[in-house]
């Protein structure tokens, strides 16, 4: 039998030992996105946000109160004509944004968004680092990256006319696409590893990757 101190001791432990959780995920054609109505308070959202023209790239816009990760990227694309721009943001949710309408680039041709939402089990999250983000008129050379400590998630995206995808290795967990954009994700409760990001795009686009820890 565990003496009760023990037990209590073991408990506390668990306790305090947040985890992540992958709550939802929505994508949308177009200048705005819905907000899942399943989100709760402290839950992560991130938006992946691809959009392409045909006379200038589109305008760089992020969604009020959103933090964008890394830089807006752009790139003419020589063999389509077509001008892109991606821009990835997250934000820490307050609970009443279920439902709502989100409000991203607008491309004069085409474009694509993926939203992505996380749930911890407690804690605060961190902020995104070994951001990647690449838009160029080749195949983007492979992307590493550099986890800290668990728990935490990784995300990673291609994008291109071509729809050509994206790969991670380890393998993500499940991907989700729209039009030409596809997004990829995996979560570490505990032992995570490095991830290779990387996609085959003979005619150019974007790819990009990141780390986003929970703290206790």
């Amino acid at each position: 039998m565990i003496p009760l101190a023990k037990f209590a001791m073991v408990r506390a432990r668990a306790a305090a030992h947040t985890i992540v959780f992958f709550d939802s995920s929505t994508a949308s054609y177009g200048p705005e996105i819905t907000m899942p109505a399943s989100v709760l308070a402290n839950d992560l959202a991130i938006l992946v946000d691809y959009q392409y023209g045909t006379g200038t790239a589109p305008a760089s816009v992020y969604p009020s109160g959103w933090t964008a990760i890394g830089s807006s990227v752009t790139v003419d694309l020589t063999d389509s004509g077509f001008k892109i721009r991606i821009n990835v943001s997250y934000k820490v949710l307050a609970g009443t944004e279920g439902g709502s309408t989100i409000t991203g680039m607008d491309g004069a041709y085409d474009g694509d968004k993926v939203l992505l939402v996380f749930r911890p089990s407690g804690g605060a999250w961190g902020s995104p680092s070994s951001v990647n983000a690449v838009a160029q008129d080749s195949d983007p050379s492979n992307q590493t990256v550099t986890v800290g400590t668990a728990p935490g998630l990784v995300v990673g995206w291609a994008a291109d006319p071509n729809v050509t995808g994206v790969t991670m290795s380890p393998v993500a967990t499940a991907t989700v696409s729209e039009g030409g954009l596809q997004v990829g994700r995996i979560i570490y409760n505990q032992t995570p590893a490095n991830n290779t990001v990387s996609t085959a795009m003979p005619f150019g686009g974007s790819l990009g990757s990141f780390w986003l820890p929970l703290g206790a």
